[in-house]
Order: C-alpha cells, then sequence, then structure tokens
C-alpha cells in the first residue's frame, strides 16, 4: 500500500487473558482477581477474563463479543462501544501524563474491534474558517453588544453552493426566527452543513444560558452533519453560538451521522434543565466556568455520542481551545 504515515501509536499489551497493565482504565493485571471502580471499563465489569466477565460489555468469543475501542485519529482511546446495543461509554480515565490511556481492545486477542473516529483535525478546519473573510465577517456581525441586547437570537447559516448556478464558494444567508418564538432556524434546504447564532443576555424567561441547548446540539447532528456527509465532507460541519461572555464551536469527528431518536433528544432536554437549574446563583445568572465544564458533562453523561467536541473560541484571535472532560482547555496549535 502506497501513502504517507499521518500518525504511529505504541499500544500497551495485557498479560495474558487480563487487562493492560499500567496507568489504563483496568490496570489490575491480574487474572480473575476483581477489577476495582477505577481501574473498570465501562460500564461495570472487567475486561476479557479480567475479572468479572459476567457483567462485562466483553467476551470470550468471538460471535457475542459485542465492544470496540473508539480511537481518535491520534490513537488515543475516547471510549468503547457496544455495537449489539448501541451504548457508547466514554474514557473518563487519564494516564499520568495526563493524555488519554492507549490501549489494545482485548487482552488475548479475541472479539473486539477498533473504531478510528476521525482523519481530520477540527483545530485546522477551524483555523481554516477564521481564516475566510467572510467568515470572519458573519462572526464580526453577531459579536456586537447591541445584538446581545435584542430580545431574540440572530444567526448566518453556511451552505454550500447551489448546484449548476455558477455561485461558487461558501454562502451564508441569515437564519430567521421560528414563528412564536425567539430562536432562530436553518433556512429550508439540505446545503447548510454549519450555522452561527447569538444567545442574547435576556430571555423570556430572563435567565440566559450562554452555551449550546440541546436543541442547537440536534440541530447540529441531524442537519449539518448529515447535510456534509451527503454533499461535502463531514469535517466541513460546525455550530457555533457567540455570547457577551464567550464564543464556542461545536464540531464532530465521526465516520457518519449519528442517528437521533425522540426519546434520546427528550433524555437530553430532562438531564439539561435539571443539571443546569443546580448552577444557578441566587440573582438566577451562571458562572460562565460552570456553565463550560457543564456542557462537557452533559455531552460526556447524557449525549455519549463518540467523537463530539466543543471548543472555546478567543474573541480577538479566533484561536481554539479544546474543552476538556474535566473542565481544562487545550488550545490548538
Amino acid at each position: 500500500m502506497e501513502g504517507k504515515t499521518g500518525s504511529e501509536v505504541t499500544y500497551n499489551d495485557g498479560i495474558g487473558d487480563c487487562s493492560p497493565d499500567g496507568d489504563t482504565p483496568s490496570g489490575n493485571g491480574d487474572v480473575g482477581t476483581g477489577v476495582g471502580s477505577e481501574d473498570t471499563p465501562p460500564p461495570n465489569g472487567g475486561w476479557n477474563d479480567g475479572g468479572t466477565t459476567g457483567t462485562s460489555p466483553w467476551s470470550n468469543d468471538t460471535t457475542n463479543d459485542c465492544t470496540d475501542l473508539v480511537l481518535d485519529n491520534q490513537g488515543n482511546t475516547l471510549g468503547w462501544y457496544n455495537h449489539c446495543t448501541g451504548s457508547y461509554y466514554p474514557n473518563v480515565n487519564k494516564n499520568s501524563s495526563g493524555g488519554y490511556s492507549k490501549l489494545t481492545a482485548d487482552c488475548n486477542g479475541n472479539g473486539s474491534g477498533v473504531i478510528v473516529t476521525s482523519t481530520h483535525d477540527p483545530c485546522q478546519k477551524i483555523k481554516e474558517n477564521f481564516d475566510n473573510t467572510k467568515f470572519k465577517e458573519k462572526v464580526a456581525a453577531l459579536d456586537k453588544s447591541e445584538v446581545f441586547a435584542y430580545d431574540h437570537e440572530m444567526g448566518f447559516a453556511a451552505g454550500y453552493p447551489p448546484a449548476n448556478t455558477g455561485v461558487t464558494g461558501v454562502q451564508y444567508p441569515p437564519m430567521e426566527n421560528t414563528i412564536g418564538t425567539h430562536n432562530v432556524k436553518l433556512p429550508n434546504g439540505n446545503q447548510y452543513f454549519g450555522f452561527m447564532h447569538t444567545h442574547n443576555n435576556e430571555t423570556a424567561n430572563g435567565n440566559p444560558i450562554k452555551i449550546f441547548s440541546p436543541a442547537d446540539l440536534a440541530t447540529f447532528l441531524t442537519s449539518c452533519v448529515h447535510n456534509a456527509q451527503s454533499h461535502g465532507s463531514i469535517a466541513d460541519a460546525y455550530a457555533m453560538v457567540i455570547t457577551s461572555e464567550g464564543n464556542y464551536m461545536l464540531n464532530y469527528t465521526g465516520a457518519s451521522t449519528p442517528v437521533i431518536t425522540v426519546s434520546q433528544y427528550n433524555g437530553w432536554k430532562t438531564w439539561y434543565l435539571t443539571e443546569v437549574q443546580k448552577l444557578q446563583k441566587d440573582d438566577g445568572s451562571f458562572d460562565q466556568n460552570d456553565l463550560e465544564k457543564f456542557f462537557v458533562r452533559f455531552l460526556v453523561e447524557s449525549v455519549k455520542i463518540a467523537g463530539l467536541e466543543i471548543y472555546h473560541i478567543e474573541k480577538t484571535t479566533g484561536t481554539a481551545s479544546l474543552i476538556n472532560s474535566d473542565g481544562t482547555k487545550t488550545t490548538c496549535n
């Protein structure tokens, strides 16, 4: 096979029929002695023949083993995906160097697969967007104190040029407010792979949440990611929210559009509203750092879709920083 190396990864080996040793989610390195909660691969059991295999998603036969490792394109273990149930379990464990563990999927080599979630770099795509004059003009048009003072959201969609029209380049039509609401919606059509919009300083309830909503996330996944996969590249898809307290962008590094059910979406809304109320101060406001950590926790604990990432966007420079599961930020190079 011809080509060039994108990255090389060294993985930890398991010891016999047991879990991998060292700074990994199940590092007991011994057969059948049980696996502590600090070592457990989600949701509740040991690795293959390395502990409580009866309650583990891992199996000792290739026919019934349902669990795959989910890796990013650098070989980091993002989580575990049970393809029999459609469940995703994010990796919340980090090694001693602060990075995610790099694991083999199954100590004895039976029945596990590997899913590589990304062949593109979100940091690079965000940089490309901010190198685009039209994109920056649209962000600047929204990122204004007078816009944040409106009683309704404003926004622009990002769409591929219509076919057979001679039009070239990304198109940025304005997003209209949904009838009877203060919220914007994507224009009609399947060419829209991204959007940017505001969350204002005031809402109908008087307590604005200056970060993405479940509806924003659902629109991003079911419309933007779907349209990007159908008409361009998933790497193109994004959603951006612009607020007086900070700007943020959603990216998705998965290989295909995830399927979102009504019950899933309703569950997201219930979790989101229940948990965000716990962050409100006595005056009804929110600390922005708390909201950032809350939203990442929302992605991990409620949404559970591999490859979803949220970036903080510096207002002046457009520099992006990935918000990690512990609320820390990793600045894009």
